[in-house]
């Protein structure tokens, strides 16, 4: 799933709400893979079968992101 920076400054062209929707999407794909490898890691090297949630709320023009 690529995120090109070409993309943001469309989105941001046509709209800013749609903007920071997208750039949040992105960021929160990544999250979730990089939380998913750490997860993966931590599995292998320890043992453990360590879970990491990533609670997501979106509102109009911002994100919030919260890990437990």
């Amino acid at each position: 799933m690529g995120c090109e920076a070409v993309h943001y400054y469309v989105y941001y062209i046509l709209s800013a709400e749609e903007a920071v929707y997208r750039l949040s999407y992105c960021f929160l794909v990544s999250l979730y893979l990089v939380s998913q490898l750490v997860n993966q890691i931590l599995k292998t090297f320890m043992g453990k079968d360590v879970e990491i949630k990533i609670r997501i709320i979106l509102t109009n023009c911002e994100a919030r992101f919260s890990m437990d």
